[in-house]
């Protein structure tokens, strides 16, 4: 039987970055599965300026401030072309897998990039702790990527697990570079190359994700996010 991938707590390791798609270094062992929640982000709030006292001022402030944050909803969001689901996910089989896995790592950049998570939702399961820790960042987070990186992948291997009833997917390639925007300024999303296994099941000819591995080579990014 070949193995399942197994989160191991003191195996996370962040980068600057925030991306988890970038930072996370599992342990790849047996099987079963251990959770692991990550600490949560640090969110700054900021105050409302005190309100004018006269209504022509609280018109003109209103009405400010509602330029103010249509601007600022464009700048704070890159943007990029929506993936779409290949063909090859409408098998329910180890192609299908392997195309839903690939998918789904498109979503996460997707969302780095334009902060939206819908499709991404969809594909995640509530058992899958990374899943549901990646959303969670992605709708807290302060910065984005100015452009959506592409992935190149070099290796793909899929499989059906009879015992447990799901797809097993193993890919190894490389994430290209992006620019970072975030409040502290802007700085590169270098390339990075990884290896991914995702643990998949579909539903009603719908395919959902209920764990994944992910590991960065030994030359990553460092955890203060500088290059090693």
């Amino acid at each position: 039987m070949k193995p399942r991938f197994v989160w191991r707590p003191a195996a996370w390791r962040y980068a600057a970055l925030g991306l988890s798609i970038l930072f996370v270094l599992p342990v790849l062992v047996g099987c079963g599965s251990t959770d692991s929640s990550p600490p949560s982000p640090t969110l700054t709030v900021v105050p409302p300026e005190s309100l004018q006292t006269s209504d022509a001022a609280n018109k003109e402030s209103v009405e400010t401030n509602n330029d103010a944050d249509s601007t600022t909803a464009v700048k704070e969001a890159g943007e990029a072309e929506k993936p779409v689901p290949p063909a090859a996910m409408e098998n329910v089989d180890a192609d299908g897998a392997i195309a839903a896995a690939e998918y789904y790592l498109l979503l996460t950049l997707y969302g780095a990039t334009t902060l939206e998570t819908e499709d991404l939702e969809k594909m995640s399961g509530a058992e899958c702790a990374w899943c549901q820790e990646e959303i969670r960042r992605l709708k807290g987070w302060t910065g984005y990527l100015e452009t959506m990186p592409e992935f190149e992948i070099y290796e793909r291997q899929g499989w059906y697990d009879a015992e447990q009833n799901d797809f097993v997917v193993a890919l190894a390639g490389k994430r290209g570079s992006s620019q970072l925007n975030s409040p502290e300024g802007t700085s590169e999303a270098r390339a990075q190359e990884f290896k991914v296994g995702m643990i998949l099941e579909n539903h009603s000819d719908q395919w959902v994700v209920t764990d994944i591995y992910m590991e960065l080579p030994e030359d990553g990014i460092s955890e203060d996010g500088a290059e090693q």
